[in-house]
């Protein structure tokens, strides 16, 4: 297809761009996915006899519980991980177990895993940047708008923010789908990839660099500056205007106290709907 003119181009140009990434972001998946299948041979596990575990889960699962030999016995495991049986527990042991851990770990601490981000984190914060930009910011901004925004990034200060250990990223399934971090008083880089999006996954990151923050800073307030497709989303997590004097692709500037108590994550995400 050629474009036939200037705003055409743009999205053409867009558009290659978004295909790079993705194409980027599957051969990092599957990078990811053949180092864990060779950690998790190496190790010698048996939790893949397990039906429905493969190599991912069960690195996730190995790296979360660690060494099993410190707990004194399996039910002190079973209390650890949240599998201890009841009166409504399927009668088998070993069947009650391997289901409660796919449902008890798997689902709330394996899937996905929120750390303190890397060098090599940096390209793909950059490709969730852009997809998420992609995705959303057309729908509230002109193309000219849009451009500005995807040009906007400071690679030195994300840089920076990962030698201060300030930025944080969400893995699930050795993928990168989302990342938040602060610098200075500022929440900063709070993105999350468009599939990822509505399941409470933005709230979890913000909380995180809201706490990392607070903890290292001791202040009072955090500011944010919000894209306008943003901004009901961070008004349920209780940030506020501070002015609505904007223009073009300029950001709102919001801050918020931390007096509020820890919003849902599934509620405030869903502002972003």
């Amino acid at each position: 297809m050629t474009p036939t003119d200037p705003v055409a181009q743009i999205r053409h140009d867009l558009a290659c761009e978004h295909l790079d990434d993705l194409r980027h972001l599957d051969a990092q998946m599957r990078s990811s996915k053949r180092r864990l299948e060779a950690a998790v041979r190496a190790s010698g596990t048996t939790v893949t006899d397990i039906f429905g575990v493969g190599p991912v889960v069960a690195a996730m699962v190995i790296g979360h519980t660690r060494n099993i030999d410190r707990f004194a016995d399996r039910d002190h495991f079973a209390a650890y991980a949240g599998t201890a049986r009841s009166e409504l527990a399927i009668a088998t042991p070993d069947r009650a177990f391997c289901v409660g851990v796919w449902s008890s770990i798997a689902k709330v601490e394996i899937k996905m895993l929120i750390r303190v981000a890397e060098a090599g984190d940096i390209e793909a914060v950059e490709a969730i940047r852009y997809a998420a930009l992609s995705a959303s910011a057309p729908s509230v901004y002109s193309p000219r708008e849009v451009g500005e925004l995807l040009d906007d990034i400071d690679l030195d200060e994300l840089r920076a923010m990962v030698k201060d250990r300030q930025l944080f990223v969400a893995e699930t399934e050795g993928l990168t789908v989302g990342c938040a971090g602060w610098r200075g008083e500022y929440l900063r880089h709070v993105y999350v990839a468009p599939e990822s999006e509505r399941g409470g996954l933005g709230t979890r990151l913000v909380t995180r660099a809201e706490s990392d923050f607070r903890d290292r800073t001791s202040a009072a307030e955090i500011h944010v500056g919000s894209v306008l497709y943003a901004r009901r989303f961070y008004e349920k997590l209780g940030y506020e205007l501070v002015t609505e004097d904007r223009a073009g692709s300029e950001p709102f500037q919001m801050k918020k106290g931390f007096a509020a108590t820890s919003p849902d994550p599934m509620t405030a995400d869903r502002a972003l709907e």
